[in-house]
């Protein structure tokens, strides 16, 4: 993982106001050349706590357990699904059993509500377009359950053709294990010090 360049904040943008740098990314693409980006979907390309937020409460609800405030889910995510709700449950209930209903509720109502609250940050499809017509090649790196990761992609970057897109999926571990990095590269064939890894 040395040769692969993870750009933070300045290089190409400002994550935290997520204002697009046009010089940044001439200067990266011109220096290294670049041909391939991996993009995390939750906290890099979208902003999803409000429906991650509202999906928790409403499983937290059909128990009876006590609700969280947004502020507070900032805290939970980061770790995909499993994480989230086991951090929701309050400590005593957090069993493996508990765990696995409590996910099985909440994925069933994301589903259906995904794109209530969610939305791109600003910058982010302007962003992805310029890629684009420069050539670079984009794929998807999510800690987020597979289904979802592809229908986030669907309803909010119909005209990216990122490829491949990568969610949970069973027998791969979550980031920030390289799993899922080292995948990508090795299905696509390009090599790392050519690899913007984003997020």
């Amino acid at each position: 993982a040395q040769c692969m360049r993870k750009i933070r904040s300045k290089e190409v943008w400002n994550l935290r106001e997520f204002t697009f740098n046009q010089s940044g990314l001439n200067k990266w693409i011109h220096q290294n050349q670049a041909k391939y980006t991996g993009d995390f979907i939750d906290g890099t390309l979208l902003d999803t706590i409000g429906d991650l937020a509202v999906a928790c409460n409403a499983s937290l609800a059909l128990r009876g357990l006590p609700q969280h405030s947004y502020d507070e889910y900032c805290g939970f995510v980061g770790n995909g699904i499993m994480r989230l709700v086991e951090r929701a449950l309050p400590e005593p209930l957090r069993s493996p059993e508990n765990v696995a209903l409590m996910r099985a509720d909440f994925v069933r109502y994301y589903t259906e509500h995904i794109d209530t609250y969610t939305k791109p940050y600003p910058g982010i499809p302007e962003l992805l377009s310029e890629l684009v017509r420069r050539g670079v090649r984009l794929a998807v790196a999510s800690n987020k359950f597979q289904a979802g990761t592809e229908k986030l992609v669907r309803l909010f970057f119909p005209q990216i053709p990122f490829d491949p897109v990568f969610g949970q999926r069973a027998g791969v571990a979550l980031k920030p294990d390289p799993a899922v990095v080292e995948e990508i590269l090795a299905r696509t064939g390009i090599a790392r010090e050519r690899t913007l890894y984003i997020g």
